[in-house]
């Protein structure tokens, strides 16, 4: 009898080791230059995670109306919009690596000037000069990761940067919980949220190292000019990017104004809820080609998208806040599913030497009227309802996933995959 617990023991065992090396085969082998932009890409992660909670809890307590907060967010994003693409452009001709580590470079020093100042116009100054680095940063860190992998591992490796950086934003978030740890030991409110700005800014400009070590792209263009190979792809999907960003714009980025309007609920809440929204959303990154393996890769972002649009109209109409909670989470988790599948099934639509300008001018068409809609959202809740952006941003989503489906349900590709045994 002990013979045969022991041989079912050994058998367990066995069958666990096999799925482990299997899931490792699954998501191994792309290589080290895609690991390195991993890296090196999931330090905007960290960054996004602290811009989550923090602005919106900081900038009301020091005396900034909700339009002016929404405005910050906003000037970053216009200038990444307006520039984004002829910095790309340049990258695509002169090196990404090296637009990537001035993206870097740029953003994570404008950091620095929340850590030292309190003035407005000086702040304002400081989102413009954001912007312009992630003009560059996002575009070529996507075209970086999408040179050095192709096929199936070009899923995974977007899927595997998605897991990171949301592992670098849920680290991020709950960082954000420090300034009511600092003041609980005498440090003053505004001195408490500096302290998290420097170390922000630090952890940003750490992703310099890795991007050093990524050869320079060898798929450079000549000339500076628009991308026409891809055109028909480029126009398609920066339009569903638009109406989408438009909507986002309104509440996504100032989601914790809307948890501190509604519920006066601090970062000593919000942190810990962005912490497991964001957790969650990066075990999403990792099912998220799974996923595409057994529906498809356009019908898995349908079905995730749908439900996220769901529960976000939802959510208004909520006023339990630990189910309001959860719902954030889950809408989170499944509207970032999609995100690595896109992005791969975008960069795997377009020719290798407009990978940059590619992104670029998706990332325009998103950031573009995602940078403006903030400051509507903030003055939507201030003086008409507190609610109407996420009615307003549902909407929008709604419109997004029927183009979705116009535009690349045909294009579509393992639309009759089946679950893998491995």
């Amino acid at each position: 009898m002990k013979v045969k617990r022991d041989q079912i023991g050994s058998i367990f065992r066995l069958t666990i080791a096999d799925k482990v090396r299997s899931q490792m085969l699954y998501y191994g082998g792309i290589g080290r230059e895609a690991n390195l932009v991993i890296l090196a890409s999931s330090v905007a992660s960290f960054y996004w995670g602290v811009l989550s909670v923090i602005p919106g809890v900081y900038l009301p307590q020091i005396g900034f109306t909700d339009i002016q907060v929404g405005s910050l967010y906003s000037a970053s994003g216009i200038t990444s919009a307006l520039l984004g693409i002829p910095l790309s452009i340049w990258s695509d001709r002169h090196g990404r690596r090296k637009g990537l580590i001035i993206g870097i470079a740029l953003a994570g020093l404008s950091f620095f000037t929340y850590a030292f100042t309190t003035n407005y116009s000086y702040l304002l100054a400081a989102s413009f000069v954001s912007g312009l680095g992630f003009g560059l940063f996002f575009p070529t860190s996507s075209a970086l990761l999408a040179e050095r992998t192709s096929g199936s591992k070009r899923t995974i490796a977007f899927s595997l940067s998605f897991f990171v950086g949301t592992g670098a934003g849920a680290l991020g978030t709950l960082i954000s919980a420090i300034p009511a740890f600092l003041r609980s030991i005498g440090v003053g409110l505004v001195s408490s949220y500096q302290a998290v700005y420097v170390l922000t800014g630090v952890v940003f400009l750490s992703g310099i190292v890795p991007a050093l070590l990524v050869p320079e792209s060898s798929s450079l263009g000549n000339g500076f000019s628009l991308p026409k190979k891809s055109f028909a792809m480029i126009t398609r999907y920066s339009l569903f990017q638009t109406v989408a960003g438009l909507g986002a714009g309104l509440i996504i980025p100032i989601f914790s104004l809307w948890f501190f309007i509604k519920f006066r609920y601090d970062e000593t809440v919000l942190a810990p809820l962005n912490t497991l929204a964001a957790v969650a959303t990066a075990l999403a990154g990792l099912l998220a080609p799974r996923l595409s393996d057994w529906l498809g890769d356009i019908p898995s972002v349908l079905v995730e998208n749908g439900f996220a649009t769901i529960i976000l109209l939802v959510m208004p109409s909520i006023e339990s806040f630990p189910v309001l909670g959860a719902l954030f989470i889950v809408r989170q988790f499944l509207m970032n599913m999609s995100s690595p599948i896109l992005s791969s099934f975008y960069m795997s639509h377009v020719d290798p030497s407009e990978m940059a300008s590619a992104a670029a001018i998706s990332t325009t068409a998103w950031s573009f009227p995602n940078s403006i809609t903030p400051a509507v959202g903030g003055y939507l809740m201030e003086s008409v309802s507190v609610d109407l952006p996420l009615y307003l941003c549902g909407t929008s989503y709604a419109v997004s996933i029927l183009l979705i489906y116009l535009f690349f349900y045909k294009r579509r590709t393992n639309p009759n995959a089946r679950p893998s045994r491995a």
